[in-house]
């Protein structure tokens, strides 16, 4: 088990006696967006988009699945960290980076910190929302962990991408980008 991940099991009891404890109007964020997505959000989703895959080469066929309880445990670490990173984006006045701080990924289409943060400051709740469906995506993920299914594990993770990431960060990072004509932007859509 990596150094990282035996804090967080080990803050993750802390946490939830805190949390229970203490009304949700009273926690407050302390890091970022972009420290949560760099910390725990992207990292994760990429190890489980990776989790499952199919490499076809000179040699033959790769198929890379977890199949032991310890692969399949380390699934289930990133699985909570999207949970709970998604969860720690809803926090009533979270910041896009902290004071000083430029958003790291730049391109000439994406906004900068302060549009994230005005898109964001126009519907806070759209925000929050998007957020949720990241978090019940990440839960549709574990379900397919606890389940040990492959195949669920593959759409759960596409449900991720598709639903989540990329319909947020075409609302909120990249509204500007221009697609080639046969992809259709999807921004997020909260009801």
């Amino acid at each position: 088990m990596k150094k990282t991940d035996f804090r967080i099991l080990l803050m993750a009891p802390l946490l939830a006696i805190l949390g229970a404890c203490q009304p949700a109007a009273s926690v407050k964020p302390v890091a970022s967006i972009q420290e949560v997505m760099h910390a725990l959000v992207d990292p994760s989703s990429d190890a489980l988009w990776a989790s499952v895959s199919t490499t076809i080469t000179k040699d033959g066929v790769e198929e890379k699945q977890p199949h032991t309880d310890e692969e399949w445990n380390a699934v289930r670490l990133h699985a909570l960290k999207v949970i709970a990173g998604a969860g720690l984006l809803q926090l009533e006045g979270i910041k896009v980076v902290r004071e000083g701080v430029k958003i790291v990924d730049t391109h000439e289409t994406y906004l900068n910190e302060a549009g994230i943060a005005q898109v964001i400051a126009k519907d806070p709740a759209a925000f929050a929302a998007a957020a949720n469906v990241m978090q019940v995506s990440g839960q549709e993920i574990l379900a397919a962990i606890e389940a040990r299914d492959v195949k669920q594990l593959v759409v759960a993770s596409g449900h991720l991408n598709e639903s989540s990431c990329e319909g947020c960060h075409l609302k909120y990072w990249y509204p500007n980008q221009i697609l080639p004509r046969w992809q259709k932007a999807t921004p997020i859509a909260v009801k």
